[in-house]
């Protein structure tokens, strides 16, 4: 009537006849099994050689810090650091503002020069118009030259065209 299963001691699948120290043993077995499968090293790996994004990554610092320092450099030379340059203008070049003054200067005599050859008597319309245009030019030179005597000249920076 009543059939008896028994099952086959020997049968590993057989996870009735186990006793629970064997199935913790097994599970603990598995477990080490996956771990050291994800402590294997890749493929790729290399002993003793620095990684490829590591070195990409020290190699994209490097560009960033030489364009930095450029940039630092050409803000220096241009006047961008000094906190009296006015936004939108440059310090202007130390050879550019002599050759500039020595410009200016060499023109302030010319017009002094030409004021002290005319006649004293302004007799005539043009001779007075002439002579009242090179004092207004001598005024605005003037007030160039004591400007570009001083070290530091900003100038507005040209827009791209």
């Amino acid at each position: 009537m009543f059939t008896r299963c028994t099952a086959n001691p020997d049968d590993p699948t057989n996870s009735s006849l186990k006793s629970s120290h064997q199935i913790s043993h097994e599970n603990e077995e598995e477990k080490k099994d996956t771990e050291s499968k994800k402590l294997q090293n890749p493929t790729s790996y290399k002993k003793g050689e620095v990684p490829r994004y590591l070195k990409e990554r020290n190699a994209q610092l490097e560009r960033d810090r030489q364009e930095r320092e450029t940039r630092e450099k050409l803000e220096e030379l241009l006047g961008f650091k000094d906190p009296k340059c006015p936004p939108g203008h440059m310090l202007m070049p130390p050879d550019e503002l002599q050759h500039n003054l020595s410009d200016m200067e060499t023109k302030f005599n010319a017009l002094v020069a030409e004021l002290n050859r005319m006649p004293v008597s302004n007799d005539s319309y043009k001779i007075r118009q002439r002579s009242i245009q090179i004092e207004k030019e001598l005024r605005e030179l003037e007030g160039k030259i004591e400007l570009y005597k001083t070290k530091r000249v900003f100038v507005k920076i040209p827009e791209p065209q």
